[in-house]
């Protein structure tokens, strides 16, 4: 009986020093987050103060997505005029099946939504968004036969023209500015999934272009909410004026919904892993196999932090 007690004793402090590591480890994944989101922060506000500086730090944040195959630039075609662009928007199929109130709203395609206290907490799941798609980088890298060529947009740039107040002809031009690596038919031959991560009421939902079958399919770990379906056409409208103006493309694109992703439960908050794993997953060459689910995101959240931890140490990352 003794043995056995001292077994379990022994048993007990292994769990609770396992524990106490534990809780270090996730106070030093705090730190340093904490430490990634001021710099972000900071970055921001310089950003903010100069719109020459907006502009330049876009091109270079564009570049970060495009995989080195991916890369380069063309001449872009002469942009078509005002008048030209006014008819681009009679005709544009997508702006055709909005409601009054939605063409309205196209006009300038503000973000009209009340501001949501908590939306500044999740708005920074972005950058992990990002630093997500960083890492699935090195993977493409690794193994160039087992992936697409894909162009991601940081997620914060997306949501800035998502929220920005301007009509759609100044946004469409912020865009050819703010977008190099996808401003010509040159650039945009050489890829074939575009990623643009949406945030919308407080929740990331993730849109992917199929260049070649001139496809936008938008990948939602909630389902059958029309804000977010209406934000992904708003999305998709403004690419299709945008690839007009660039000369890239005549025809809208078509806008699907994807039903057969996996769905977070009613009180999660992991919707910036499930972007993070639809990418991985549509990422791949082949067949699209959803491997995943609600109950994997506890591990996958764990495996994320063990990365983004082993990657600093290892290349002192900075922003």
């Amino acid at each position: 009986m003794s043995e056995m007690r001292n077994e379990l004793t022994g048993v007990v402090c292994r769990i609770e020093e396992r524990d106490r590591q534990t809780r270090r480890e996730l106070e030093e994944f705090g730190t340093k987050l904490d430490s990634l989101f001021k710099k972000l922060k900071s970055y921001m506000a310089e950003r903010k103060s100069s719109t020459t500086g907006l502009e330049n730090d876009a091109k270079n944040m564009t570049n970060m997505g495009q995989t080195e195959e991916g890369k380069g630039s063309s001449t872009s075609p002469a942009p078509m005029d005002v008048d030209e662009f006014d008819k681009v928007v009679e005709m544009d199929g997508n702006v055709g099946t909005l409601n009054r109130e939605e063409k309205e709203e196209y006009e300038v395609i503000a973000c009209k939504e009340e501001e949501d206290p908590e939306a500044t907490i999740s708005i920074k799941h972005g950058q992990a968004i990002d630093i997500g798609f960083q890492f699935l980088i090195e993977k493409m890298e690794n193994s160039p036969d087992q992936y697409h060529i894909c162009t991601y947009t940081p997620a914060l740039l997306v949501h800035s023209f998502q929220s920005k107040k301007a009509k759609i002809m100044e946004r469409v031009k912020l865009m050819k500015i703010s977008l190099p690596n996808m401003a010509s038919k040159g650039d945009i031959d050489k890829v074939d999934l575009l990623f643009f991560v949406l945030f919308t009421s407080n929740h990331w939902h993730l849109l992917v272009v199929d260049v070649k079958k001139k496809r936008a399919t938008s990948y939602n770990s909630i389902k059958g909410s029309t804000r977010y379906m209406a934000a992904a056409k708003r999305w998709v409208t403004l690419l299709d004026a945008f690839f007009k103006f660039c000369g890239i493309m005549d025809d809208p694109l078509e806008l699907i919904y994807d039903d057969q992703c996996p769905d977070q439960s009613s009180d999660s908050v992991d919707c910036a892993l499930f972007v993070i794993k639809f990418m991985e997953t549509i990422s791949r060459k082949g067949e699209i196999e959803w491997k995943f689910s609600q109950a994997d995101m506890p591990l996958r959240r764990a495996q994320f932090a063990i990365e983004i931890l082993t990657y600093a140490s290892a290349k002192s990352l900075t922003m």
